[in-house]
Order: structure tokens, then C-alpha cells, then sequence
């Protein structure tokens, strides 16, 4: 009995940790108002507006709890998003845990 436990607990853990690595943002979205977020592996994000060239904002992006992505750039106070799901194409989010919005994943020019 106590082995089945233990290989449960064990597979609980792995495919619990498989789905947390599954919600991270790396890549680069565009947003419901076309702007494109560029998530780096390690934790750098720039935001980049509707028709401009270079990137507006530059800031940090983590993980909390395994679906709440949390974004500082320089001059705004902090974005909260809890991360619905993640797919090859689109990341669907919600914003302060009522709005929801599907990001289509896009290039990262």
C-alpha cells in the first residue's frame, strides 16, 4: 500500500510540474490591442505598440504560483494576469481574475 502511495505522490508531482512548465509565456504574443510582448527565458520582457518599430517598454516578467504571471516594466506599476492556458498558438489569460483574453502567438520581429 504504501509503494502505491509513494508512486502516486510521485506522479502527481511530475505531471503537476510538467503543467507549471507548460503556462510560461516564452515567445512573443500579441495582445487584444496589438501589442507585442517578446517573454525571454529569463524573465525579460519588452512590449512593443501598434506600429512602432522598436519596442516601447522593457521590464521583467515571472511566474508566481504557476499561473500568475506578474509584469513590472520601468515606469508602470505591476500587471497581474493569471494564465488560463498555453498552446503552440495562442495563450489565453484573464485579467485581475475577470476579463479574458486570447493572445495568438506571433513573430518575433
Amino acid at each position: 500500500m504504501l509503494k502505491k502511495r509513494s508512486i502516486f505522490t510521485l506522479l502527481s508531482a511530475f505531471i503537476l510540474t510538467g503543467c507549471a512548465e507548460n503556462l510560461k509565456p516564452v515567445g512573443c504574443w500579441e495582445d487584444q490591442f496589438q501589442a507585442v510582448y517578446r517573454f525571454k527565458p529569463q524573465g525579460v520582457v519588452t512590449k512593443k505598440l501598434h506600429g512602432e518599430l522598436r519596442p516601447s517598454y522593457r521590464g521583467n516578467w515571472e511566474m508566481i504560483d504557476s499561473n500568475q504571471l506578474v509584469l513590472q516594466f520601468s515606469d508602470q506599476a505591476p500587471e497581474k494576469y493569471t494564465i488560463v492556458s498555453v498552446t503552440q498558438n495562442q495563450m489565453t489569460i484573464k485579467l485581475n481574475g475577470i476579463k479574458e483574453f486570447s493572445w495568438p502567438k506571433t513573430s518575433c520581429m
